[in-house]
């Protein structure tokens, strides 16, 4: 006995941590989920304690287990549902303690599966009227469904007068139209609407009630065709994503600074010249044209990012900006752009996904370039002519290609182009589909005609295989002692008389090997090399 004391008193003078400040603890506990919150109460009676005063809630399906198996939940023996009512009832408890002694909320959030269950929309019910009870400064109701199910929650009005309230997250719900319509969320700052049905009275109301709303998001919304937002000076980023529905947009918001758009069916062009402070604009499947374009950027001055995606109404697109710094370019398979025309001398980054076009370009300050190309079937002097746009800007250049044969070029074509990669010291290979049966060296081989003298080449194809390979070149050219013949009239020297040694990575899976060539000969030490490894693998 003596002994249990001492270890006792010993673990008790070691447990500094329920020794610390209340606010303290809790700030600790709003970093765990609610279940571990639960679980902390046995650490000893302060933290039995503590836990009731967490400022942070959240109930998911891992809080209900066995009891929302929303495919089982008519099933249930009444046993079951009893213990399922008796948690509803404990967690209700809960709620209501933190309003009946005036604790204040941080953040209450429910996550999880939803169907047309009276008991659990009423359990839902009480712990928002709670949770508005306590001040809450952040609720989150993010409900999702049974398939089959088309079910959503109603939200109860209580929630649209919340002075406390300052972010707001619903997915799954219904939001009706208060008996009043003069809602008001004071304090809101943030409203993410995700597979929510609300109407266009009840948005010009939501919106027009937020003074102080800084971020809008809504993602696969229903019912309303309408959106104007105007008069709102704190708005800063808006979110519009598959909201098929919306007929009319009207963005008037001088200080929005990040705008995304995408799959609207608006009727019209968005006029986004009231956004004068636009650094930020992405566009997927926008009905926009070549003028709309074209004028909008010379309206927005401070513009740094730009992404257009799969616009198909766009042929020839024409960027001209000297702020731009990022520019991000999809063609994809339902568009059919025809050139593009790009005047952006303090452009840093450029990709762009698509086929291959004709391009004019001016980046003086380009470093990043990333080019994906969808089609297969190009010509080889096209394919060239598009990459040799970039031989005077980055020295690092991502490439994303359908097949090995978009590197490979003709040895009679090599006679007469030109390098289109010169200055590329790095390269980055990318195979968009996964290539069974090509050669390494015909690559590598290719890509040294494409960017002479590179340091350093990635292959990858798929998503474990790699490649590397990175060389080192003389500062003469010699073969076999004397100056090659081939290098003395060529502005760029052979590589294949240059190379000096070559650092070789092979990475399949888990298993990595390396080896290091040098001498004569290198390149056929190169070929003989990945002939071996390709053989070693086919088996």
């Amino acid at each position: 006995m003596m002994e249990n004391k001492r270890t006792k008193t010993f673990f008790e003078e070691m447990d500094r941590i329920s020794e610390l400040p209340e606010p303290i603890l809790n700030h600790v506990l709003s970093f765990l989920s609610f279940k571990e919150v639960v679980q902390s109460s046995v650490l000893s009676k302060r933290w039995e304690k503590v836990w009731l005063t967490c400022p942070v809630l959240e109930f998911d399906e891992k809080v209900f287990n066995k009891y929302l198996d929303w495919y089982e939940y008519r099933k249930l023996n009444k046993h079951v549902q009893r213990r399922r009512n008796a948690l509803f009832n404990c967690l209700t408890g809960i709620m209501r303690n933190y309003r009946d002694n005036v604790i204040s909320i941080k953040k209450f959030t429910m996550s999880l599966f939803l169907s047309d269950d009276r008991a659990f929309t009423s359990f839902v019910n009480h712990c928002i009227y709670y949770a508005i009870g306590c001040n809450v400064s952040e609720i989150k109701l993010l409900f999702r469904f049974v398939c089959g199910e088309t079910y959503k929650y109603n939200l109860p009005q209580i929630v649209l007068f919340a002075k406390s309230l300052e972010v707001l997250e619903l997915q799954g719900c219904n939001v009706g139209l208060p008996t009043s319509d003069h809602l008001k969320l004071s304090s809101l700052r943030k409203l993410c609407l995700s597979n929510v049905r609300v109407d266009d009275r009840m948005i010009e109301n939501l919106v027009g009630g937020c003074p102080l709303i800084e971020y809008l998001n809504f993602n696969l919304c229903e019912g309303f065709k309408c959106l104007e937002l105007f008069g709102l000076t704190r708005l800063y980023e808006i979110k519009l994503f598959k909201n098929y529905e919306i007929e009319w947009l009207d963005i008037k918001a001088l200080n929005v600074r990040s705008l995304e758009i995408t799959r609207t069916n608006v009727s019209h062009e968005i006029d986004l010249s009231f956004c004068k402070n636009l650094t930020r604009l992405m566009l997927c499947y926008a009905p926009i044209t070549d003028e709309w374009l074209c004028d909008l950027i010379l309206q927005l001055p401070v513009l740094k990012f730009l992404s257009i995606s799969c616009c198909y109404k766009l042929k020839t697109i024409e960027i001209s900006s000297c702020c731009l710094e990022e520019l991000d370019l999809c063609e994809y398979i339902d568009c059919n752009w025809i050139e593009l025309k790009i005047d952006t001398p303090n452009l840093r980054s450029l990709s762009y996904r698509g086929t291959v076009l004709v391009l004019s370009l001016n980046a003086s300050a380009l470093s990043k370039i990333n080019l994906h190309f969808l089609s297969r079937n190009v010509e080889t002097q096209k394919y060239i002519k598009f990459l040799a746009n970039f031989h005077h800007f980055s020295q690092v250049l991502d490439l994303e290609i359908v097949k090995s044969e978009n590197v490979m070029v003709p040895r009679e074509l090599r006679q007469t182009l030109s390098s289109p990669l010169s200055s590329v010291k790095l390269l980055n290979l990318r195979f968009r589909t996964r290539q069974n049966c090509y050669s390494i060296a015909k690559i590598v081989d290719g890509l040294l005609w494409f960017a002479p003298h590179i340091k350093t080449i990635l292959i990858k194809n798929g998503s474990v295989n790699e490649y590397s390979f990175k060389f080192t070149y003389k500062k003469q050219p010699t073969y076999e002692g004397e100056t090659a013949s081939c290098c003395k009239s060529l502005p760029i020297k052979c590589w294949n008389h240059c190379m000096e040694a070559v650092n070789v990575e092979f990475n399949e899976v888990s298993n990595i090997i390396r080896y290091s060539l040098s001498g004569a000969r290198i390149w056929e030490k190169i070929v003989a090399l990945c002939k071996v490894w390709e053989l070693i693998n086919s088996d």
